[in-house]
């Protein structure tokens, strides 16, 4: 014998028989949900089943950057990334199954932010915001949980951000050693003019790495025989490698 209210081991409390109403293997995916979490499902079941699953196909555009948004998006398969530029840049994250997507503007207000896009095929629910508000964020838990979900993705874009920044300083480095290693391999030519007091003889003598610095040299020496010693070389490859040897 079932006594109610029944409380399962996730800490979802039952409160009556509900297996005459809507079919739950279709609302099965509600436990999946962050935005659920801890719900009793009898309190939103109703909603969401009159709300049917959206198939997605790779590539296809969710929300487009800079138009209104009134649809939050439960995603319950795939994943959707998120591109803050254009449809072609990289994305900044990824939004997986039991996430969801458009909750920033359908809290403030204002146009999207980015481009949300399918990046495989993926299924959503498209819940209007009108029934958020008015049926769904005074559930217990719900409120609770878009902020749970709000912290967590500004703390991985925090992330990510430094990480961006790391790469950038270390690119800045990268440049400044490659900007001194340019100056010491010109300082290793011969110094202009070439020949300076020798007035049988006239050389002129021109570098231009095809990257910052590169594997061509010059040299020009006066002997002690008074014979002119040139060296032309070219090592075979560009850039660092090319220059060390």
């Amino acid at each position: 014998i079932i006594e109610f209210p029944l409380q399962l081991k996730s800490g979802t409390v039952v409160t009556n028989e509900r297996r005459a109403g809507p079919d739950r293997r279709e609302l099965a995916f509600i436990a999946g949900q962050d935005l659920f979490r801890g719900v009793p499902w009898h309190l939103i079941e109703h909603i969401l089943d009159t709300m049917p699953p959206r198939v997605l196909e790779p590539g296809e555009i969710l929300i487009h950057q800079g138009e209104e948004n009134h649809i939050l998006y439960l995603v319950l398969q795939g994943e959707l990334n998120i591109h803050p530029d254009s449809p072609e840049s990289d994305p900044s994250f990824v939004i997986h199954a039991g996430q969801c997507a458009g909750d920033m503007s359908i809290i403030d207000g204002k146009p999207a932010s980015a481009f949300v896009i399918a990046g495989r095929d993926s299924k959503v629910i498209a819940m209007p915001d009108d029934t958020f508000w008015h049926d769904i964020v005074g559930k217990p838990n719900v409120a609770r949980n878009m902020m749970q979900m709000l912290v967590d993705r500004m703390r991985l874009q925090n992330q990510e951000a430094l990480q961006a920044l790391r790469r950038e300083l270390q690119l800045q480095h990268l440049q400044k050693e490659l900007s001194i290693a340019h100056d010491i391999q010109l300082n290793m030519l011969p110094r202009l003019p070439l020949l300076e007091g020798n007035s049988s003889l006239t050389a002129h003598a021109i570098m231009t790495a095809a990257q910052d610095i590169g594997g061509d040299f010059y040299d020009l020496l006066t002997l002690d025989d008074g014979r002119i010693y040139v060296a032309v070389g070219d090592v075979s490859g560009k850039g660092i490698p090319a220059a060390l040897f």
